[in-house]
């Protein structure tokens, strides 16, 4: 594996700075959410028998604010949050062996908090995953920076809601 310092960053077509704030506060997040108690057992990958491990239970903490969550206040996050909701982030699938892009909306039935935040991770899950490394994937770099600064204006949001999660988001050491 190459040493980080001698990888070729300089043909990023998205602000590093952009990127690393979002991989950050997501991550982060994520530990706020398990340590103040949206915790559940995830799936044991191992073939040995061995503990769940613990994921962050984003459902139950959506429900937890859906009536607090408002986008209204504030015009950037109203406007991020209108743009998610009528252009998803994508998703990648196998289809016949085949990598390729689905547009399927979060189910309807989902309350506004849940697929707001299901596509917040789906953002996550297409850079974490690999998913956006490709020409096609950032054709439109404009759309990637407003779903990576749409992502981190849902999440300040729901930081601005609970308390609880904020309190273990600021106390996280990175």
């Amino acid at each position: 594996m190459p040493d980080a310092t001698l990888m070729n960053l300089d043909n990023l077509r998205i602000s590093r700075d952009l990127l690393l704030q979002f991989f950050l506060v997501f991550s982060r997040f994520e530990y706020a959410l398990k340590n103040s108690g949206f915790v559940q057992a995830g799936r044991s990958r191992q073939t040995a028998p061995s503990a769940p491990s613990a994921e962050p239970n984003w459902n139950a903490f959506a429900h937890s604010i859906a009536n607090l969550f408002t986008k209204g206040h504030n015009t950037d996050l109203n406007q991020a949050c209108e743009y998610f909701l009528t252009n998803p982030p994508m998703r990648q699938v196998l289809i016949n062996s085949n990598v390729m892009w689905d547009t399927t909306e979060p189910d309807s039935s989902l309350g506004e908090t849940e697929r707001l935040l299901l596509l917040v991770r789906r953002v996550r899950n297409n850079l974490f995953h690999g998913g956006k490394f490709s020409n096609e994937a950032f054709e439109d770099t404009d759309r990637q920076e407003r779903l990576l600064k749409g992502s981190l204006l849902v999440l300040k949001e729901c930081l601005r809601v609970s308390t609880q999660v904020n309190s273990a988001f600021d106390s996280a050491i990175i």
